[in-house]
């Protein structure tokens, strides 16, 4: 697979509230706005040959960077959601549903990103078999955001870390690993260490 070049994040980074884990500034942000939030951004760095749009707590969402993606036909993409638990979306949708956008052209690859790990497991049998090695998964450290405190303290069954997870995740037959929010080039170097065995 090949790693993109930009990252795009979700409208919501717009507002500084910590929306992207709840999913909840969708209505409160006009079609016209959110397709003209993705252009912007498309347009800016369509000459890249990948980009991955991360952290979509919505369907909707994804559907209007569809939309928008394809007006830049030579633009290849991979959409990430955040998730609250192991069947839906942030937004509540359920996380089964995004496989339908794997029909699409331009899009190279699914993911799950700033999720805990311990739900990954479930998300990905969701996934049809014969799709999951077009996923990917890189999830947070397994602390839960705070958006009340801004920070990350650790929190019961979701504190485990993503690496006693990998092996499972591999066996499931996704595509790639990595990490997001709170991992370190420590903790993907561990990763790698783990699934060369």
């Amino acid at each position: 697979m090949v790693s993109p070049s930009w990252f795009i994040s979700h409208a919501g980074v717009l507002l500084c509230d910590g929306s992207e884990y709840r999913g909840d500034y969708v209505g409160r942000i006009s079609q016209m706005e959110f397709e003209n939030f993705y252009r912007q951004r498309i347009k800016a760095v369509q000459s890249t040959n990948l980009i991955a749009f991360e952290t979509i707590p919505s369907l909707i969402e994804a559907k209007v960077i569809l939309l928008v993606l394809s007006e830049f036909p030579s633009v290849r993409a991979w959409i990430s959601f955040s998730c609250k638990d192991e069947e839906h979306i942030s937004s509540g949708e359920n996380f089964a549903d995004v496989q339908d956008l794997f029909q699409h052209p331009q899009i190279d690859a699914i993911g799950i990103n700033c999720t805990a790990p311990s739900l990954i497991s479930s998300l990905i049998q969701l996934i049809e078999e014969p799709l999951r090695h077009r996923l990917i998964v890189y999830p947070n450290s397994g602390e839960i955001w705070k958006d009340s405190q801004w920070h990350w303290p650790p929190s019961g069954r979701n504190s485990v870390g993503l690496e006693a997870f990998v092996k499972e995740w591999r066996d499931l037959g996704i595509g790639a690993i990595g990490g997001c929010c709170r991992t370190s080039p420590d903790t993907i170097a561990r990763i790698k260490l783990l699934l060369s065995d």
